[in-house]
């Protein structure tokens, strides 16, 4: 069994194509019941290791829409990309999020062709 069109899949392969070192790095990804609010700044969010540790945690809001979970990823992986800087959603940082959301747009379509989804 195997999802052909996961979004989650595509965000994170996406990703690694773009920016390959990413897959140094130890990130976790979950789903948390405790975000609640549907507000920007509300859905996700990713936790930077902390000095001396390696690990990065996304957190992406389940009181959201399915269909917004891989934004939530996207948008918090551009982060991880970007790291932390003065300006939190700057010109840098917009910049890899559209690159990261063409790559999907090119992957799901190349997909739906390889499946006859289209």
């Amino acid at each position: 069994m195997k999802f052909i069109n996961n979004p989650f899949d595509i965000v994170i392969r996406a990703t690694l194509e773009l920016y390959p070192d990413l897959d140094k790095k130890e990130i976790l990804i979950q789903f948390d019941p405790d975000l609640r609010g549907r507000e920007y700044g509300e859905c996700g969010y990713v936790c930077f290791p902390e000095e001396g540790e390696t690990e990065y945690l996304i957190s992406i809001s389940i009181n959201i829409p399915f269909e917004y979970m891989p934004e939530i990823l996207a948008h918090e992986l551009a982060h991880i990309i970007v790291g932390l800087g003065p300006e939190e959603h700057g010109e840098e940082w917009e910049k890899v999020f559209d690159t990261i959301y063409t790559k999907c747009q090119e992957i799901i379509e190349s997909d739906a062709r390889e499946y006859n989804l289209c």
